[in-house]
């Protein structure tokens, strides 16, 4: 059977994220590398939004950054932007979470964003 070049490009892009794995174990030492200050602030982002369901209101998602994580409101916008954005906007106008924002999570982290989004779980 032939690959397709969209099987060859998802494979690539697996790979690309095991090596970013490795490489960081090997730079930092750990399994867990340590990230940017806004890259955490977005893994939390998303995160609340994960444990919210995955699809929240506009409302609801601007609460979430802007009260709950204390935020500027000039990031929020930030989430929704690049080739590859981690929130879209759905034809009713609620805001929901892409596969780039789990992608994101495993190579930023080495563990699903589900993993992580459960130090945020409310008790």
């Amino acid at each position: 059977m032939v690959e397709t070049v969209i099987e060859k490009a998802e494979k690539a892009r697996e790979l690309l994220i095991q090596a970013t794995q490795i490489l960081s174990e090997i730079v930092e030492g750990e399994k867990t590398p340590e990230t940017e200050d806004w890259a955490e602030n977005r893994l939390e982002f998303w995160s609340r939004i994960l444990l919210e369901g995955g699809i929240v209101s506009e409302t609801k998602a601007h609460e979430i950054w802007e009260k709950e994580m204390k935020n500027d409101p000039r990031g929020y916008g930030g989430n929704f932007t690049g080739k590859k954005p981690s929130l879209q906007y759905t034809h009713d106008n609620k805001v929901i979470l892409t596969a780039t924002a789990s992608e994101k999570c495993k190579a930023w982290k080495g563990i699903p964003l589900t993993e992580y989004a459960k130090r945020f779980k409310k008790k």
